[in-house]
């Protein structure tokens, strides 16, 4: 979802009909429209993502459990998965993007706090992107 309102594939509405639900119903169609080609590609950046992430956590012990509920857990993934594809997209080692972006306090509380939304979503991600930049240089994957 997240990613699908960064790259503007959907597309904001009045601000009054966004919500997490929304969103998820506004995904959940966009990607039933898609062709099996299109499909089976973001299957795949899914599954890798998730094994990205799935080892990120190991590592790191993070857990979701405990977290303050289903849309909070929902919220937080969304911008987790989002990470992880920045970090590819630009060549960054996805493990030190998600420990830099998940350890940024001041983020997740404007995420936590701010109402879901097209807009709000869009900033998100454009300041997750800029804070990834920040530490370009040691997140670089140079192959090595």
């Amino acid at each position: 979802m997240c990613r699908f309102v960064f790259e503007g594939v959907l597309r904001g509405m009045r601000e009054k009909h966004t919500g997490l639900q929304f969103l998820l119903e506004q995904t959940t169609e966009y990607t039933g429209r898609q062709n099996t080609f299109s499909k089976m590609q973001l299957v795949s950046d899914i599954r890798a993502a998730t094994e990205e992430l799935m080892r990120w956590a190991g590592e790191r012990g993070f857990d979701l459990s405990g977290e303050k509920g289903k849309e909070w857990q929902a919220r937080t993934l969304g911008y987790l998965y989002n990470v992880i594809w920045m970090c590819r997209e630009k060549g960054f080692l996805v493990q030190r993007g998600l420990d830099q972006i998940a350890a940024d306090e001041q983020l997740w509380n404007e995420i936590s706090t701010d109402k879901v939304s097209f807009a709000n979503i869009r900033r998100h991600g454009c300041e997750i992107e800029r804070r990834l930049g920040q530490g370009a240089e040691l997140h670089k994957n140079t192959g090595l």
